[in-house]
C-alpha cells in the first residue's frame, strides 16, 4: 500500500495580489507525496476560496 504526506506550506508572495474581491500577501499550497511498490511522485494543490475551496476540505 502506498505511503503518502500532505504537507502545507505558507508562501510569502514578492507583491500584494489584488483583485476585485480581494488582496493576498500570502498564499497556502499543498505538497503531496506519494511513494511505494518501488516508485514515488509528487503533487501540488492550492485551494480557491472563490470556488468555496479551503484547506481542510483539501485535507
Amino acid at each position: 500500500m502506498p505511503n503518502w504526506t500532505l504537507t502545507p506550506y505558507l508562501l510569502p508572495l514578492r507583491y500584494v495580489w489584488k483583485i476585485s474581491r480581494n488582496a493576498s500577501a500570502t498564499k497556502i499550497n499543498l505538497v503531496l507525496r506519494v511513494a511505494g511498490h518501488g516508485q514515488h511522485g509528487t503533487g501540488e494543490a492550492a485551494p480557491n476560496m472563490r470556488y468555496g475551496e479551503s484547506l481542510e476540505l483539501l485535507r
